[in-house]
């Protein structure tokens, strides 16, 4: 017992521990941390993909956590409100005329007060499905994807489902997504599990295109699972995705044109900053490519196990992984500093100004500050 005691206290320290590195280069500080869930000594270490977000007035931060969601003041990292759903939320929130939307990993969507956290639904939505996207707001509906490749339209005011849009599936087995839909104008674009990019017509669900991204022919794993990027190529509106086993693809929104393609197995979330696409694949390379033509610029492994997601600070890269935030030069890849964490870090950090605002894997919620 004398030994074993010692060992627990030291798990406990790590856990809440975090230290800068000392390497050269622009450095991570911490302003405030907040603990919003506590996870039992020794536990395994969970991923929580959920990016903050903030109110219009940027005075609240919304995080999301393994138990539900935590409402927090900007300055000081108090907590304003929770709510405690015993399911993670593991989708970025999203915020629209005052109202927090989220979706559990249990497959509930909440609507909920941004200043109080009290529903603004009769009743929480039950998507019977498990679920780790974003939610997405547009005029009439907020749109959740779900496993096994559903995409649902729910009513904005009561709750209520409005339409489904789903495909067959050829096996039971799925590559883990955490693509959600995008909106453009009456147009809703996701990616499905059967490897297919889809556009949809917003109001009612109808087909407007679909166009095959994943290979069979290359293994049964063509989910598409990144969240489709709407940017423009070369003066064309284009929407871009990744399915898992074939690459990174660029097509018109209009009519689903192929405008180029970059071929590489495993990609991650999709970052476009400038003339540049930013993705990691699953064996921790970052890809950055040609926004304009799809070649490669250059591809370089990663340290530090990331995640896959990104997020953009000026002339760097803010890599969440699975000992830290680590900052990397965009230019060449090269790692610069991080900032280190027992848990690690699995979500990518919210930029606002001149801070970023981060989650823990270990359910600490930070308020960063990027110095030279």
């Amino acid at each position: 017992m004398r030994r074993i005691l010692p060992v627990l206290l030291a798990a406990v320290l790590a856990a809440t521990s975090m230290t800068t590195s000392a390497a050269a280069g622009p450095k991570l500080s911490v302003d405030w941390r907040q603990r919003i869930e506590t996870l039992a000594p020794m536990a395994w270490k969970p991923r929580l993909w959920g990016t903050p977000a903030l109110s219009a007035d940027a005075r609240l931060l919304y995080c999301p956590s393994g138990t539900g969601l935590s409402a927090l003041a900007t300055v000081s990292g108090q907590v304003v409100w929770q709510l405690k759903d015993g399911d993670a939320v593991q989708g970025r929130p999203a915020v629209h005329d005052g109202v927090v939307y989220v979706i559990t990993a249990g497959g509930t969507v909440h609507a909920l007060d941004g200043l109080k956290g009290t529903s603004r639904w009769p009743r929480s939505r039950r998507l019977d499905a498990v679920s780790y996207a974003d939610p997405t707001v547009g005029p009439r509906h907020v749109y959740a994807m779900s496993d096994p490749g559903l995409l649902t339209a729910i009513d904005r005011r009561n709750g209520a489902i409005a339409w489904r849009y789903g495909r067959g599936l050829a096996r039971d087995f799925l590559i883990e997504g955490h693509g959600a839909a995008v909106l453009l104008g009456d147009i809703v674009f996701a990616g499905m599990a059967d490897g297919k990019l889809v556009a949809l017509a917003a109001r009612d669900g109808g087909l407007v295109w679909d166009r095959r991204l994943g290979d069979d022919r290359k293994g049964p794993y063509t989910d598409v699972d990144s969240t489709p990027v709407l940017t423009t190529v070369s003066g064309r509106t284009a929407v871009l995705a990744a399915a898992h086993n074939t690459g990174l693809f660029a097509h018109a929104t209009k009519d689903g044109e192929r405008l180029w393609r970059y071929d590489s197995e495993g990609l991650g979330q999709l970052l476009v900053s400038g003339d540049r696409v930013y993705a990691v694949a699953g064996n921790g390379v970052l890809h950055v490519v040609d926004l304009a033509s799809g070649r490669r610029v250059f591809a370089r492994r990663l340290a530090g196990a990331p995640s896959g997601r990104l997020a953009v600070a000026g002339g760097l890269l803010v890599v969440p992984t699975g000992d830290g935030l680590h900052l990397v030069d965009r230019s060449n890849g090269h790692g610069l500093s991080r900032i280190i964490d027992e848990f690690g870090f699995a979500a990518a950090p919210l930029l606002a100004g001149s801070r970023l605002f981060a989650v823990s894997n270990g359910g600490l919620a930070l308020s960063l500050r990027l110095r030279p």
